[in-house]
């Protein structure tokens, strides 16, 4: 126990005791202000305990939002999730067909033996694929030529469009005009608009023919087995024999191409050959003609046997009486090649090699393009028009276009007024050499197609597609009382959709280290079996009352 304190009774003991009263005030504010301290960390404490788990909730709510709108994106392109939705930032089209301008004369070295005196380009260095014998056809191993320029600048040929061209293209038409003694409109076409309008056909020829635009759509999936296969065709040319040649994938094979007005018939071969019964069909090109018409034998082969002539290239099916005949005639119209490869063209002068058989056919179907890139004169009624750019002589530059247009209108022309049969045009198809030049790593190894809003054709391609459609307006113009039937197989776009469809580094069973890629011709079976629906789907509108069923 404490003393008990007592009164003070003097003022010592009271200075003490106020002593101790001060002292003990003290230490009681002393705790007080300990205590405040105390509680003001406790409330920081809780405040920054608060502020972070705000901070989680609102990264939690963030995820949550990323998440739910990457899952609504994801359903919105689920129809496009087997397609090449964007090109990539690599591929510079302009570079591509400056550099793959003349790959079809590079890659595809097989020339026809047509027993007419025709030089044939240089194969690729180290490139020489036999061909079957049976379709006499062979290559030209030509060395000294191999490293020549074949190919046009890209720049060089944009340029002809601008204005520092239009003195040379005033020239060129006013020549022309003079020399055909008709009427060759300057109006090419200008670079500038779009691609997607330049393809499209004139509306009032498409519903004459069509119940809908079918060059207007999309490459969808679709899990029906091709037609045939390397295993059940015979007729398959070696180069474009991609299963044969080792490609490992087979999705390519499994795409349709679907309008976006109407669908489109899966082809069907026994009703081509009944409705062709006791006809003649023959395709007159380059070697993409002869890509679609061996797809064609293909399809027809798998339901009736057919007898194959070494040369030309015919079929004859007995059971229908029906004959397929491929043409060689790259320019469609008259050429020459001398030992600079370098092409001599008359282009107000058809081909012999088509135009003094033409009569015997009731059906053909025309079809020209990457030729026309390659180093050429060009004369008109005997009279010298110019040379292309690169031709490396020394004489007046003619516009590429021009001569294309020119071409054209020779071929068109000659067609409504001479011919009684069906006519069909086919328009020019494009590459797709990526990462490179044709000749210097230039490759097509997708595996997939373009998404169609997606893709953006080479400029050029799209020019000549423009003069096509032009010139077959006009030749329309002149077709009497709808004789000859001339009709238009307008492909470009369905192609240029289909960059995973080429033979790429499968072009032959055995191909040496650094060969080209081919990028601009077709596997088959692949997305050239697709000319073969649009042609029947065309051609049915005439031989029959009712289309096929769906």
């Amino acid at each position: 126990m404490h003393p008990r304190i007592g009164r003070c009774k003097d003022s010592a003991c009271l200075t003490g005791r106020f002593s101790s009263i001060a002292n003990l005030n003290r230490i009681t504010m002393t705790e007080d202000n300990v205590g405040r301290r105390g509680s003001s960390q406790g409330i920081l404490q809780q405040q920054y305990s608060v502020s972070v788990h705000a901070g989680w909730n609102l990264f939690l709510y963030i995820g949550l939002v990323a998440f739910f709108t990457i899952c609504c994106l994801w359903l919105l392109l689920r129809p496009y999730q087997n397609s090449d939705l964007f090109l990539p930032s690599t591929i510079d089209r302009h570079i591509t067909v400056s550099d793959s301008i003349t790959s079809e004369i590079e890659i595809d070295h097989i020339v026809y033996d047509t027993g007419e005196v025709k030089q044939s380009a240089s194969p690729v260095v180290g490139d020489v694929i036999d061909e079957v014998k049976t379709n006499h056809v062979r290559p030209i191993p030509d060395e000294n030529t191999i490293h020549s320029d074949r190919g046009p600048i890209f720049d060089d040929i944009t340029s002809q469009s601008d204005d520092a061209s239009s003195d040379i293209r005033t020239h060129n038409i006013s020549a022309v005009s003079k020399i055909m003694n008709t009427t060759v409109n300057g109006d090419v076409a200008s670079p500038t608009g779009n691609t997607r309008e330049t393809i499209k056909t004139n509306e009032t020829t498409t519903s004459s023919v069509f119940q809908c635009n079918l060059w207007q759509g999309e490459w969808i999936p679709d899990s029906t087995p091709p037609l045939y296969t390397n295993e059940s065709c015979r007729y398959i040319n070696p180069l474009r024999n991609c299963l044969l040649n080792g490609r490992p994938d087979r999705d390519y094979l499994y795409w349709r191409w679907k309008p976006f007005d109407c669908e489109l018939p899966r082809f069907n071969a026994s009703h081509f050959l009944e409705m062709l019964q006791g006809k003649r069909l023959a395709f007159i090109g380059d070697s993409l003609a002869r890509d679609h018409g061996e797809s064609l034998v293909c399809a027809l082969t798998q339901v009736a046997e057919a007898d194959n002539h070494e040369w030309p290239l015919k079929w004859f099916f007995p059971s229908y009486n029906f004959t397929l005949v491929i043409l060689w005639a790259p320019y469609l119209i008259q050429y020459s090649v001398d030992q600079n490869d370098i092409s001599t063209l008359h282009l107000d002068v058809p081909d012999k090699e088509w135009s003094h058989q033409l009569k015997d056919f009731d059906i053909s179907v025309f079809s020209t393009g990457y030729w026309h890139f390659r180093k050429g004169i060009f004369y008109a009624n005997n009279t010298l028009l110019g040379a292309s750019d690169h031709a490396g002589v020394n004489i007046t530059k003619f516009d590429f276009l021009t001569e294309f247009r020119m071409t054209m209108q020779t071929v068109l022309r000659y067609i409504a007024t001479e011919y009684r049969g069906v006519a069909l045009l086919r328009t020019v198809t494009t590459d797709h050499f990526e990462h490179g030049q044709w000749d210097a790593g230039g490759k097509c190894n997708r595996t997939r197609p373009y998404a169609s809003h997606d893709a953006n054709m080479g400029w050029i391609q799209g020019q000549m597609n423009r003069v096509q459609i032009e010139e077959f307006e006009k030749a329309m113009a002149m077709v009497n009382q709808g004789s000859p039937k001339l009709l238009l197989l307008n492909t470009t776009q369905i192609s240029y959709l289909r960059p995973d469809g080429h033979p790429d580094i499968y072009r032959g069973e055995v191909v040496p280290d650094g060969a080209p890629h081919d990028c601009l011709h077709w596997c088959v079976p692949g997305p050239v079996d697709t000319w073969n629906q649009l042609l029947l789907y065309t051609l049915q509108r005439l031989y029959t009352f009712t289309l096929i069923p769906l």
